[in-house]
């Protein structure tokens, strides 16, 4: 009797460990996952900012009269993707040169820009 007793708290301490070992698996390798995901996440989010930026200045260069086009992937890579470089000035001078008033969104992301 006391030898089944045994038996049964030795496979139970070892089944326990076994168990919670597994348990330790799942969650490292969740936690792995979830931050090589957090890393391709952002990399796709500077690419974007990236080809938007590269859209802007191919639109101002060499196609400046499109209007609606420029002003269309400039809002989306200002509001939307919340992009702020040096494509701000040369926005900023496009505008001027053309005569256009800045966009309200425009002006609004200017004045966020200030606070930061």
């Amino acid at each position: 009797m006391e030898t089944e007793l045994l038996i049964t708290a030795v496979v139970s301490i070892l089944t326990s460990s076994a168990l919670i070992g597994f348990v330790q698996y799942l969650i490292q390798r969740h936690d792995n996952r979830k931050g090589t995901m957090a890393k391709l996440a952002t990399a796709v989010c500077v690419q974007t900012l990236d080809i938007c930026k590269m859209q802007i200045m191919l639109l101002i260069a060499d196609y400046p009269s499109k209007v609606n086009e420029i002003l269309e992937v400039a809002k989306h890579y200002f509001v939307d993707l919340g992009g702020d470089t040096y494509i701000t000035s040369l926005f900023e001078d496009w505008l001027n040169s053309r005569g256009i008033e800045k966009p309200d969104w425009f002006k609004n992301h200017q004045k966020k820009e200030e606070v930061k």
